[in-house]
């Protein structure tokens, strides 16, 4: 078949964490790029800033990266791009917030390279599981 796309294969991780917040609360943090190194203290390492209308800068633990958050306030889905300065944008990183009760279960998928060591993926598990701890902490304060 002509023009066809190569298929990426991934395993792919959810970790969800319960939020005792409002749904309208938690989603509209997560719909905040100028937020996110406010939660992703173990992939962001400095201040975000904006580059344009719908892309930021944020130094990472692998470096200057630019990313973008594309989401639905009102149902709860965004997806991060993260990328090279200088490269463009692969698949997003999914976050989904379910309402549960008086609060919500944030869910965030992520996909393993396959260019990762089993101890790299492994960490990359333990980090998220601990951002998604933070942003608990930083809603519920």
């Amino acid at each position: 078949m002509p023009d066809e796309k190569q298929l990426w294969i991934h395993v792919r991780e959810t970790r969800a964490v319960t939020i005792r917040r409002p749904f309208q609360v938690v989603s509209a943090l997560l719909a905040d790029p100028l937020r996110y190194s406010d939660w992703a203290i173990d992939y962001f390492s400095g201040p975000v800033t904006e580059l344009d209308d719908n892309t930021y800068r944020v130094s990472t633990v692998a470096g200057e990266r630019r990313f973008r958050v594309d989401g639905d306030v009102r149902r709860g889905t965004f997806d991060l791009y993260l990328a090279p300065l200088d490269e463009a944008f692969s698949y997003p990183s999914p976050i989904r917030v379910l309402a549960n009760g008086d609060g919500v279960d944030v869910l965030f998928t992520l996909a393993r390279e396959p260019w990762l060591s089993d101890e790299e993926w492994d960490s990359s598990l333990r980090a998220l599981e601990n951002e998604l701890s933070a942003l608990r902490r930083l809603l519920e304060a």
